[in-house]
């Protein structure tokens, strides 16, 4: 005999409830979200008040919400994932007995670090949680379930504090950089890492140049995503990706230069930020007002910026806002020379 849960839907009608949409299926996007809408119907109009009932539709209509960024929700999911984990844990296993006390909790309870320890979250990182926690309720309620995402979410985590921003590197630093970005072992990976930063490449982009990607006799380098652009390696930069590649030789165009091919996009940008934290470390100048990885970027970007204008210094960094470019580089662009 089948059993019942205890809001009165059986775990089968609950199977059948949930293949009636097929998360992977194809279909415009607005059939997709009649298909959501229905399945959530019928969870909803059978008294469903089980999490473990809604978690997988939930799950499925955020992908729908933010599936033109696959970064995001990737890490949406993962925190929709922990979320749901720690509410049953904490003894909430069904919609009412969610409250604002758990979710703030959850916000800011602490995580291990890459060693094992545990570290209690950085404000925003609390605040990040707090927001993925909203779109999880929002489109629960979305679909049907009976809650309050604002209620359940409460205050909200403000941002922190306006701190000192990233700025560019003087050429002194830069130079430091230079000199102790191969820590005395010519060819190494390290040097890869600090040159495709100072050809413009985010953390991101570092991560995913491939050897196909360096053009050495032009002296460039092409990053890939959504701000896909070609840029130029400087002198230095220049010399040390060839030496990598002469040191390393035969590289199969397809083979990434900077991390290994089995690390996902999000460890590897870490990885390539904290290594490069270690060369700004190792020069001496990591503690300094400022100084961040991002400020190897910037430090050629000023060039560009001196020697040209801020459009072009805006798409060396690939950002599509004159705003955004000018405030990192420290520059009025509206009363400089706008070519």
């Amino acid at each position: 005999m089948q059993s019942t849960a205890a809001n009165g839907i059986s775990p089968g009608q609950t199977d059948r409830t949930l293949r009636l949409f097929d998360p992977d299926g194809g279909g415009p996007a607005v059939l997709r979200r009649i298909r959501l809408l229905a399945a959530g119907w019928r969870l909803s109009v059978s008294g469903a008040l089980l999490m473990e009932e809604w978690r997988d539709l939930v799950q499925a209509a955020l992908r729908e919400r933010y599936g033109g960024n696959e970064r995001t929700a990737e890490k949406i999911a993962a925190e929709a994932t922990r979320l749901f984990r720690y509410l049953g844990a904490r003894g909430a296993a069904s919609w009412p007995e969610v409250t604002e006390q758990l979710v703030a909790e959850w916000c800011w309870a602490p995580r291990p670090d890459r060693w094992g320890r545990l570290q209690d979250p950085a404000q925003t990182t609390a605040r990040n949680r707090q927001w993925a926690a909203l779109a999880v309720f929002e489109e629960a309620k979305g679909l049907g379930a009976p809650i309050d995402p604002e209620e359940l979410v409460g205050e909200r985590i403000k941002r922190r504090g306006a701190g000192i921003p990233t700025r560019p590197l003087t050429d002194e630093e830069a130079t430091s950089v230079e000199v102790h970005a191969d820590r005395g072992l010519p060819g190494s990976r390290r040097c890869l890492l600090v040159a495709f930063s100072f050809a413009g490449g985010t953390a991101t982009e570092v991560a995913g140049v491939r050897m196909g990607d360096v053009d050495l006799q032009a002296g460039m380098v092409a990053f890939d995503g959504p701000s896909a652009r070609t840029n130029p390696l400087g002198g230095w930069a220049a010399e040390a990706v060839d030496c990598f590649v002469r040191t390393h030789r035969p590289i199969p165009p397809e083979q990434l230069l900077c991390v290994s091919g089995r690390t996902d996009e999000f460890q590897a940008a870490h990885s390539v930020t904290v290594r490069l934290g270690e060369v700004l470390a190792d020069a001496g100048i990591a503690g300094r007002a400022g100084v961040t990885a991002r400020s190897i970027r910037l430090t050629t970007a000023v060039r560009v910026l001196q020697e040209s204008c801020i459009e072009a210094a805006a798409r060396f960094l690939g950002s599509r806002s004159l705003d955004a470019a000018a405030d990192a580089l420290g520059h009025d662009w509206r009363h400089g020379d706008v070519g």
